[in-house]
């Protein structure tokens, strides 16, 4: 089950956002992009307070994750009389699976079959406010479902058969964890058999221990492989015990640690990951420790960045692993990594891509470290229209006018021309010169998006990495110039493929007049590839019926355009999916990059 849309109406300053997570391409990851103070944060509250999320966090007790007072979500302009209501809707769409796994369900437990699929619905999780004070929760489902019984008879759900249908449905909807921070109290004991006194945070951190079991893949239990085992006399069943911590502690080291070497590649000591069971007055407990050298450490007594980071990896690597669960995750990241150096964050990014292949992310930044260009078809500017900024310093905030706005990036910026403070970082990425000491990879330039993202998918993806260089698109044909001009001024080595066509003809002659000699040997058209791709554009190398197919395979349906082709394969590329292509494809694409890592004299 897929989440299709969020809409956000009257919590604190946002008035109405909508925020679809269904466009293609999707690529399961959204950034909020604002100045401090715009809003992101009151964002991803707002969605937080979806009611139907079973898997609380609340316990953590993580600063901002939920208001304590309900009364502190009214909107400030209205905070003196507000008599409205403040909702989270969230609109879920149905696969062949779900309708296959619901009609599984609906007969099991409830004895009828589904007499339709169901497609599409809707909850809203509604506060109601009366003289600026909370006085009741409801959750509004905008759903029909029909039954049919063993004569074939067909009817409406209504009343008690109704509820039942949607307490199942219930537990197939889509978990939210919105993490605020990592920086929590992680414990040193994590209690493994209900007697803790904080009960419902043990069994959040016990959910965990129980995630890293399934992930070993040995159909092995807390309860069964850890506590009773530990409570056993018996000689063997200590021996097994021993060999199921030693093959947690390998996984969680070959998990955590190797993601923490990448992104701390100078630190040379050898870190490990302890894992031990013991008991205390409470229960049966485990514990991780942190061996260093020959220290060893709690979490808690280690950096600010280390935890971060452990932390994270703890809570997003092995919930994919979770047994017997049929449920996808989003997850809520506020300004993540905000505290860790450049590199760091920048490789987080990495995690993120791993993350959302199973799991939809929706995370908020101000910093360009944290800007990947690939997601800007799912960027939003959110922005505080109540605040004035004299460029990015704030000048005036009258809280009273709080009201927060959410805009696709490039929405946003045709509308907004002139307020790039809001999306500066993106700015940052797109336009920044670096320095001679910096690295800038071998690239290609290509005339457009669609040309982009079929270079990327086929070098980076579809070949297996085989093809190691940048692509730069433009916007078209002619305009390439500035990037050409960028990278002769730096010095770096690039190459320039255009279309085959006349469009593409011209603007290559005309850069040739432009700049001389210096552009020799660097810019070429797809009929300098071979002969026969004159009047050629790159999209025309992926044959006809190749189109249809992945189109088909990404929009379920054959409307085949170069618009759609183009979305198709962002999102096999943004989500790391490979397709089937036929070998005339693959030969084509084979041999244009094959052109390139030529030009660019890559070994």
């Amino acid at each position: 089950m897929n989440i299709k849309t969020i809409e956000l109406i009257n919590f604190k300053g946002i008035e109405n956002i909508s925020i679809d997570l269904s466009q293609h391409p999707s690529g399961g990851i959204f950034t909020l992009v604002g100045l401090n103070e715009s809003g992101k944060t009151t964002v991803l509250q707002a969605i937080n307070q979806f009611k139907h999320n079973t898997e609380t966090l609340l316990p953590l007790k993580m600063e901002g994750y939920r208001p304590d007072d309900y009364n502190d979500m009214i909107p400030l302009s209205k905070r003196a009389n507000f008599n409205d209501k403040i909702i989270t809707k969230i609109t879920y769409t149905l696969d062949v699976q779900d309708n296959k796994l619901l009609r599984g369900l609906m007969k099991e437990k409830l004895g009828f079959e589904l007499a339709k699929d169901i497609n599409t619905f809707s909850i809203a999780s509604t506060y109601f406010f009366e003289n600026s004070k909370f006085f009741k929760n409801m959750n509004n489902w905008d759903i029909e479902i029909r039954s049919r019984d063993a004569s074939g008879n067909e009817k409406i759900l209504e009343s008690d058969e109704w509820q039942k249908a949607v307490k199942e449905i219930i537990q197939l909807l889509p978990v939210i964890h919105f993490f605020p921070t990592f920086l929590f109290d992680f414990p040193d004991r994590i209690y493994l058999e209900d007697s803790s006194i904080d009960l419902e945070k043990s069994r959040i951190y016990k959910q965990i221990v129980q995630d890293i079991l399934d992930s070993l893949k040995l159909d092995v239990t807390i309860e069964k492989h850890i506590v009773e085992r530990f409570k056993s006399k018996d000689s063997g069943d200590k021996r097994s015990l021993e060999h199921l911590l030693r093959s947690m502690q390998h996984q969680l080291n070959s998990i955590i640690f190797t993601q923490w070497k990448k992104i701390f590649s100078n630190i040379k000591r050898s870190l490990e990951i302890d894992v031990s069971v013991d008991s205390d007055e409470i229960g049966v407990y485990v514990q991780f420790k942190i061996i260093d050298g020959i220290e060893t450490y709690f979490l808690k007594e280690k950096s600010t960045g280390f935890r971060w980071f452990f932390t994270f990896l703890l809570f997003t690597s092995f919930r994919e692993h979770r047994k017997n669960s049929n449920r996808s995750v989003l997850y809520l990241f506020d300004e993540p990594a905000s505290n860790l150096h450049p590199t760091a964050q920048t490789l987080l990014l990495k995690s993120f891509e791993k993350l959302s292949k199973k799991s939809l992310i929706i995370f908020s930044t101000h910093s360009r470290y944290m800007i990947n260009p690939d997601w800007l078809e799912n960027a939003y500017i959110v922005r505080n229209e109540g605040i004035i900024y004299d460029g990015n310093e704030m000048v005036n905030y009258p809280p009273t006018r709080t009201k927060i706005s959410a805009e696709r990036y490039k929405t946003f910026i045709s509308s907004n021309p002139s307020e790039s403070s809001y999306f500066q970082p993106i700015l940052d990425v797109l336009e920044y010169a670096p320095s001679r000491l910096e690295f800038v990879p071998n690239t290609v330039m290509v005339e457009g998006k669609t040309d982009y993202y079929i270079i990327n998918y086929f070098a980076q993806l579809h070949f297996g990495n085989e093809f190691k260089f940048s692509v730069l698109p433009g916007s078209n044909a002619a305009s390439l110039e500035i990037p050409i001009r960028l990278y002769l001024c730096w010095g770096r080595n690039f190459t320039v493929i255009y279309d085959g066509d006349k469009a593409g003809t011209e603007a290559k002659r005309k850069m040739e007049r432009s700049f001389g000699p210096v552009v020799t040997g660097k810019l070429y058209t797809l009929d300098d590839v071979d002969k026969t791709w004159s009047n050629t554009r790159i999209e025309k190398l992926i044959t006809d019926s190749d189109k249809k197919s992945v189109i088909n395979h990404v929009f379920l349906d054959n409307v085949v355009n170069k618009n759609r082709l183009n979305k198709s394969l962002q999102e096999l590329f943004l989500k790391r999916e490979k397709f089937a292509f036929g070998d005339k494809t693959e030969d084509n694409m084979k041999r244009l990059l094959n052109f390139i890592k030529l030009k660019l004299n890559i070994s």
